[in-house]
């Protein structure tokens, strides 16, 4: 004797629930990727990355390139620079020309 399963024939249906279901996790999803930039933050060699907190405020300094934990946190971007020095004598007699006119 053979026993037959009898399957539901709604069973591969789009009812409300099963909609409902799909549409909150599309939302979820959708959500979550739009936010993913927001936790981590690429920088690069030549940044300085500073990340402040959204609970404390606290600022965080990164100068090394990688991925760091953004968290939420506000990012702000510089560029690393190097810094020159002026030795050259027509910059100081244009400086001491400066100031002696700034002097009366």
């Amino acid at each position: 004797m053979r026993h037959e399963v009898e399957h539901d024939s709604h069973d591969g249906e789009w009812n409300p629930r099963k909609l409902l279901s799909v549409g909150v996790v599309v939302f979820l999803l959708v959500i979550a990727a739009s936010m993913l930039g927001m936790v981590v933050e690429k920088i690069d060699a030549d940044q300085i990355l500073v990340i402040q907190d959204p609970l404390d405020g606290e600022l965080h300094f990164y100068t090394d390139a990688g991925v760091k934990w953004q968290g939420f946190g506000k990012t702000t971007v510089y560029p690393k620079r190097a810094m020159y020095t002026f030795t050259c004598t027509e910059y100081k007699d244009m400086e001491q020309s400066a100031e002696q006119k700034a002097r009366g």
